[in-house]
């Protein structure tokens, strides 16, 4: 009796050690499964994909209104394309009043977005991109600040801004980029760039950079955000 009783005790002590042992090998198999799955969606938002910004000009020039009010201006295009697998929004405000190049602070201008009516259906690379400018400046129209939009994936937007010179200004090329903040923030803006940025899933911060006479005027302005939408 005495044998069957310690056979019997030590059968129980093994069953409680094969069970524990079982539920610690599924425990850590369920953390496993959750550290691989983890992994794999880190890795799915690192390869989500990104987007590119083409900036495009100047064009511009002077125009004398009916009002016998002289205007400086110039006009960019930018071209935001997204490259990813999910659609992402492209959101734009920029300052409702005139601003001041730097560090001279006597060259005054005023940006906006140029309204959607004035714009061409079709890019186009004429004379002003084919916006149809003197006729907004006729037309007493309000300018135009900010942009919302949600780009689908192998998308576009484009969108035109416009500057206006609010001080006399002497002759000089006036330049500027749509970039992401903390990258090239070189005032020496080319002509035509086209820049590709990776995007996760933080928001990743704009800035408007202008530059007239670079390096000699310049000034950055934060101006909105792309994320994925």
């Amino acid at each position: 009796m005495r044998f069957i009783a310690h056979y019997l005790i030590g059968l129980l002590l093994l069953t409680s050690c094969v069970q524990t042992e079982n539920k610690k090998l599924a425990i850590e198999s369920t953390l496993e499964k959750k550290a691989i799955t983890l992994t794999n969606r880190q890795k799915e938002s690192d390869s989500i994909g990104g987007f590119s910004i083409i900036n495009t000009g100047p064009r511009g020039g002077r125009y004398l209104n009916s009002s016998g009010i002289d205007y400086r201006y110039t006009v960019f295009r930018i071209q935001i394309i997204n490259d990813t697998i999910a659609p992402i929004n492209f959101d734009i405000k920029l300052p409702g009043s005139s601003i001041s190049l730097l560090p001279d602070s006597t060259i005054e201008l005023n940006v906006f977005l140029v309204p959607e009516k004035y714009i061409p259906i079709a890019i186009k690379d004429t004379f002003n991109f084919g916006l149809d400018l003197e006729k907004f400046f006729e037309s007493g129209d309000p300018q135009k600040f900010e942009f919302n939009s949600v780009i689908e994936p192998n998308k576009q937007s484009t969108i035109y801004i416009g500057m206006l010179f609010a001080s006399e200004i002497a002759n000089g090329a006036t330049r500027s980029q749509l970039a992401v903040e903390g990258h090239d923030e070189s005032p020496h803006y080319p002509v035509e760039s086209t820049v590709h940025y990776h995007l996760k899933n933080q928001p990743l911060d704009l800035i408007y950079g202008i530059s007239f006479d670079a390096p000699n005027n310049y000034i950055s302005i934060p101006c909105g955000q792309v994320r994925i939408k």
